[in-house]
């Protein structure tokens, strides 16, 4: 990690003219860093277990379905995908504060796996799994069931989508700490339910804070992080890697510590795009980047991932 003044760090292998026009943008927003940080590290990404098709009513682009992934990912030389629908589950009253989300959600889950049964009926150059990102709407109201973890291959579990504030509970106290308390115990409940097998993006504070994450982060104890990513391993949660947030450099730098923390907590580690368009299926040497600085390599990825 950079200090203030720029120097030290690690950095990220240039794989394509595409991977590098990412890296450089990142590079321009983050003044810390600079080409200088170019190397060469030895990890290749080949998966992405976070990706959301035209189904998921946040993506708005008809170009981005399974076939178009695999196609452009194949090109990358991936060797599996998982696709990630949002599916919620909440009663329909209560959407009617989100006219932006479209119901009715029952028939979600029901094209969910429908994909499912095309993709175990198709060959594919690479392995396609089909799974779901479901909510955390409280700490006493976790969309998901067994049942759902059991009828889909990867599960992803956000305990931070504290934007969508008509449905997912809001903190009492709004100061950084509060924030922090709040966003802790959302990951611990959720670390705790066993109905995902993914904690997706976590330790983003979206909403509020949405622009002070380290402020956020920097109230919750180094002890803190390593007993709750460790009751997160005890329940046999991954742990994601999510390019999506970590393009963003406010979102990276504050992210190093909880997740170098969370390899001395044994945690294993997935990896995703969080992509919403076809257009963005671009910012996976990110990820190798940032590895190299929490210290993650590929032992530490998760047995869900097909390499």
């Amino acid at each position: 990690m950079n200090d203030a003044n720029g120097s030290g760090g690690s950095a990220v292998v240039i794989a394509s003219r595409n991977a590098k026009d990412v890296m450089r943008k990142f590079f321009e927003k983050n003044k810390k860093r600079n080409d200088s940080c170019i190397k060469e590290i030895a990890m290749k990404i080949v998966n992405d277990y976070h990706m959301h098709t035209k189904l998921s009513p946040c993506s708005g682009d008809q170009e981005a379905t399974i076939e178009n992934f695999v196609r452009v990912l194949a090109g990358k030389g991936f060797k599996s995908i998982c696709i990630t629908d949002h599916y919620w589950t909440l009663p329909e009253n209560i959407w009617e504060n989100r006219p932006d989300f479209k119901g009715p959600f029952p028939e979600t889950l029901k094209q969910i796996l429908e994909n499912k049964k095309m993709v175990e009926s198709t060959e594919f150059p690479m392995k396609v799994l089909v799974g779901a990102e479901i909510e955390t709407y409280s700490p006493d109201c976790i969309g998901g069931t067994l049942e759902l973890k059991e009828m889909l291959d990867v599960v992803l579990l956000p305990t931070d989508h504290f934007h969508l504030k008509s449905v997912i509970q809001q903190p009492d106290d709004h100061s950084f700490a509060g924030w922090g308390k709040h966003m802790m115990k959302f990951f611990i409940v959720g670390a705790k339910s066993r109905v995902g097998h993914v904690l997706a993006h976590p330790f983003v504070p979206m909403g509020e804070h949405n622009d002070k994450p380290r402020e956020v982060l920097d109230t919750i104890s180094d002890a803190e992080f390593f007993d709750a990513l460790s009751i997160a391993n005890e329940y046999g949660n991954a742990i994601e890697i999510n390019s999506g947030c970590l393009i963003e450099p406010i979102y990276y730098e504050s992210l190093i510590r909880p997740f170098t923390i969370a390899k001395k907590a044994g945690c294993k580690f997935t990896v995703g795009s969080d992509t919403h368009r076809l257009a963005t299926l671009d910012r996976y040497d990110i990820i190798a980047q940032f590895c190299d600085e929490c210290g993650i390599t590929e032992d530490d990825f998760s047995s869900i991932m097909i390499r």
